[in-house]
């Protein structure tokens, strides 16, 4: 956790597996957590979650909700 902590990451998802556990999908349906607050890992033995930052909760990532239209012409043949 410190390293998500040392590079600004404030909000982290539960990723389960294929097929979890109760105990597992319950972590992954609560979150997202602060760093603080994450569950720890594993959660079991044979556990095969892990933890990724929450891309919703980032910063400087590019805005990309509107990207419906097609991309603007260069000029350029293809």
């Amino acid at each position: 956790m410190q390293t998500y902590q040392a590079n600004g990451i404030e909000m982290l998802d539960w990723l389960v597996a294929v097929d979890p556990c109760d105990d597992c999908q319950a972590n992954a349906d609560a979150g997202p957590y602060t760093v603080d607050d994450f569950p720890d890992l594993p959660a079991h033995p044979r556990c095969r979650c892990a933890s990724s930052p929450n891309v919703a909760s980032l910063t400087g990532t590019p805005d990309t909700s509107d990207q419906t239209s097609e991309p603007e012409a260069t000029g350029e043949e293809e």
